[in-house]
């Protein structure tokens, strides 16, 4: 639950980033507030992943960062644009899943360099 909680916090703030960074309301309009929000969200995601022991209690981050970016784009946009949000937000979660599956990754390789140099003997 806590996962979910926080994609979604960091999908809204990915779409609120893009006015403070430029004149544009949407990350698809503006370069810099689009790779800001997707930096935004992979970090969060890296973390998430690096800090769960599993992919499948990390995956609710992704679909919270789904439902983050569409309720945050139904206020900042409207309503007319919610039906295209739905399915072009999609494409936004690419890179922080990506960000995911970097984390638990990294997690694993660390405990893994760890534990076999814990049971190696000292000189």
């Amino acid at each position: 639950m806590k996962y979910i909680l926080f994609g979604i916090i960091l999908g809204a703030i990915s779409w609120a980033v893009c006015p403070v960074v430029s004149d544009r309301i949407e990350p698809f309009d503006t370069d810099i507030g689009f790779l800001l929000g997707q930096m935004i969200m992979l970090g969060g995601l890296v973390y998430v992943g690096y800090s769960t022991q599993s992919f499948r209690k990390a995956l609710p981050a992704i679909f919270g960062i789904y439902i983050g970016q569409v309720v945050y784009s139904y206020f900042a946009v409207g309503s007319t644009w919610i039906v295209l949000g739905m399915f072009t937000i999609v494409a936004l979660c690419i890179i922080p899943g990506v960000g995911l599956v970097i984390g638990i990754l990294t997690r694993k390789a660390v405990k893994k360099i760890t534990l076999s140099k814990a049971g190696k003997p000292k000189n």
